[in-house]
């Protein structure tokens, strides 16, 4: 008898459960702005739940970004997977980086909330200082209350950028004002239904007029084609998308590079290496060091390539020469500043692939493009 009871309740159980209702997964395509730093049609895919918001471009291929609600008001704001902090220019900023920008007046905004905290941000390029709140941030179709920073001040390096924020999308640890991701913070919604904590680009290229993307919560399969070529996070690093790198070529010559770590970094333009081997690199290409690049005639043909877990990925030739007036250089800088054996991998290789950056099984994902 005992066994007919636990056999009927095991039913009952399924009834249950198949009369709950269906929630979709959910998967949200955004399209990309370009802009340059250190406006097309939206495009309709066939995949449930997805968003698309119109592109516009200025000075292309530098820098990538999408329009972002705080509260009700409408900004530009870049992703950068190269941090993770999320501000926007504060009503209040004097400081000539701001002029000509939009702005976000907390006092217009019924869902602001001061913190009472400060904020500051330090980038490469310089340095972001004001103050944080929460509003209701809305990206796509998606929508949530977060923490954010007011920039109040911004040095000259910002300037000549034309977006009005930018959205870390680097792991938590890596925030340097105690703000939770964006991205992790609609991840961890329970009212949203993602298919899975991924993230997903693809950069556009104006040369030949494509379009760039963001997907959150899995990928755009008609943007790759092929299988996902997928490699873990290297250790200590510092909650940045960073992984091993086995190499690069140039014209299938390997440099031979040993314990070097690539920092896939959509908001970089160029790719930036130790002084080095950026030397190594350019060794057989005629060229001229000279305003911290490396010239070279525009009419060189070269192919570099990047060697990721086995596999090859190479760099397109209108993406390696850079135009600079009448003369050109090579997308691959060298620097002292930062790790002896770190590459940061920016949008002159990013382009090239399509790239999956999956939080919850923290590794990355490349394939090529559609």
């Amino acid at each position: 008898m005992k066994t007919l009871y636990v056999f009927i309740l095991a039913i009952a159980v399924l009834l249950y459960v198949d009369a709950l209702p269906y929630i979709p997964s959910k998967v949200v395509t955004i399209p990309l702005k370009e802009k340059r730093i250190t406006r097309r049609k939206p495009r309709k895919f066939d995949r449930r739940d997805t968003t698309n918001v119109e592109v516009d471009q200025q000075h292309p291929d530098i820098a990538y970004f999408g329009e972002l609600f705080f509260g009700d008001s409408k900004f530009d704001i870049q992703f950068d997977t190269g941090s993770a902090d999320l501000w926007v220019i504060d009503d209040a900023c004097l400081s000539p980086a701001c002029d000509d920008k939009n702005r976000y007046d907390p006092e217009t905004d019924e869902d602001f909330q001061d913190l009472h905290e400060n904020f500051n941000a330090e980038y490469d390029k310089g340095t972001v200082t004001g103050t944080q709140g929460t509003t209701i941030v809305q990206i796509g179709d998606l929508s949530i209350r977060q923490k954010f920073g007011l920039a109040v001040t911004l040095t000259d390096d910002f300037q000549r950028d034309e977006f009005d924020g930018m959205m870390g999308m680097a792991f938590n640890v890596a925030s340097q004002n105690d703000q939770i991701t964006l991205i992790s913070n609609l991840f961890n919604d329970n009212n949203n239904h993602f298919d899975s904590q991924q993230f997903s680009f693809k950069l556009g290229r104006d040369a030949d007029g494509t379009e760039g993307e963001l997907t959150i919560g899995g990928v755009n399969s008609e943007s790759f084609t092929g299988e996902l070529t997928w490699t873990g996070l290297s250790e200590n690093n510092g909650g940045l998308w960073i992984i091993p790198l086995d190499d690069c070529l140039v014209n299938g010559a390997a440099l031979n590079l040993a314990g070097h770590i690539a920092n896939l970094d959509t908001g970089t333009t160029l790719i930036v290496v130790p002084h080095a081997d950026a030397q190594q690199v350019y060794a057989n290409i005629q060229h001229e060091e000279k305003n911290g690049h490396f010239y070279i005639s525009c009419d060189v043909r070269v192919t570099i390539s990047m060697r990721i877990n086995g596999a090859t990925w190479n760099i397109d030739q209108r993406d390696f020469i850079i135009e600079d007036g009448d003369e050109c250089y090579g997308a691959i800088d060298g620097t002292d500043d930062g790790p002896a054996n770190e590459w940061i991998l920016g949008a002159a290789f990013l382009k090239n692939v399509y790239s999956v950056f999956d939080l919850g099984g923290i590794q990355i994902g490349l394939s090529q493009l559609a």
